[in-house]
């Protein structure tokens, strides 16, 4: 009998570990609205790498803390349920650890004052104010004068702006006085600079809300693609990381993984056999047998983001872990 429970057990613990695997998911930076049953909800939206599509998810992965304006990548285990669970789940998921963010919305003062920015909408609430295009209206910052200046479609204006990390503070605005047809939108545009304002960059537009219950849309009138592209850059949180050496060996850190973390590896990057071929990109052996690490497997594994990649590691004991590493040119 106690055999029996012994392989019954066992059986369990293999059905368990098949169920189980470790997965690498983008989270977008907005969730969208989605329905379940009759219910409607806000959803996060994922994808397995890069390239593909932004896809609802309306699970909870326990353990995340979601973040708007935010993109992710995190690591997480999907562990399929043998039924549905109460919100239709196929699966449990469970939050690991997050690889890179990458911030989509942006607030750094520098990108305020590098050009000249173009009114192209005046919303309020979620109504927009017809006509504003055709103002041709624009304004500019002066970040070392903390001054503001521009056209409003009728008459020039100037005036103080101590501009912050996402926050415009503007002084009194004075313009010229000429009257034109168009001068009701104009006055909206003035008067919504007064007092403390926020702004923050999205998808190179910037967006100014303002205490009168106007947001400001604005084009830049040059490109600012190198700059956004610097400051949105994805922030890596861990320091796996590889790179061959001159002399055709690999340096090798594992700083996010405890058992390997706090130590530089020379490694060799063994030469592969025709069947690892089609799922190793580089099988890197360690010389140094007093180490318990003894292989890293960078795989061919979808859902490279730029230079990181999917990797397994082996430890001497036979024990294995799975991971992200950044290839360091």
């Amino acid at each position: 009998m106690k055999n029996k429970i012994f392989i019954f057990s066992i059986l369990l613990m293999s059905i368990s570990a098949k169920a189980q695997s470790l997965k690498y998911w983008y989270i977008a930076d907005a969730k969208i609205p989605c329905q379940y049953g009759n219910t409607v909800m806000s959803c996060l939206q994922v994808r397995t790498s890069p390239d593909s599509v932004w896809r609802p998810f309306k699970y909870e992965i326990e353990g995340f803390i979601w973040e708007p304006g935010v993109e992710a990548m995190i690591e997480l285990t999907e562990t399929v349920l043998p039924v549905p669970g109460p919100d239709g789940a196929p699966a449990k998921y469970k939050y690991i650890r997050t690889v890179e963010v990458k911030n989509t919305v942006l607030k750094q003062k520098v990108i305020l004052g590098s050009t000249r920015w173009n009114l192209i909408n005046i919303q309020s609430s979620t109504t927009p104010i017809p006509r504003v295009k055709m103002l041709k209206a624009w304004m500019e910052f002066n970040l070392d004068s903390n001054t503001a200046g521009g056209f409003g479609g009728c008459n020039h204006f100037g005036g103080n702006a101590e501009v912050l990390e996402g926050e415009i503070n503007f002084g009194p605005i004075m313009s010229t006085l000429k009257s034109c047809t168009n001068d009701s939108v104009e006055k909206i545009f003035l008067e919504s600079m007064q007092g403390n304002t926020q702004f923050f960059f999205r998808n190179r537009m910037l967006f100014i809300t303002c205490q009168n219950g106007y947001t400001l849309h604005f084009r830049p009138a040059q490109k600012i693609d190198s700059l956004i592209s610097e400051l949105s850059k994805p922030h890596i949180y861990k320091g796996n990381s590889f790179a061959h050496l001159k002399n055709g060996a690999v340096g090798v850190t594992l700083d996010d993984i405890k058992e390997a973390a706090n130590k530089n590896y020379i490694m060799i990057d063994s030469t592969l056999t025709e069947k690892e071929k089609l799922s190793i990109d580089h099988k890197l052996i360690n010389t140094d047998t007093a180490s318990n690490v003894a292989e890293i497997h960078i795989l061919k594994k979808p859902g490279k983001s730029k230079d990181i990649f999917h990797a397994i590691l082996i430890f001497r004991d036979g024990t294995t872990r799975e991971f992200m590493i950044r290839h360091v040119l």
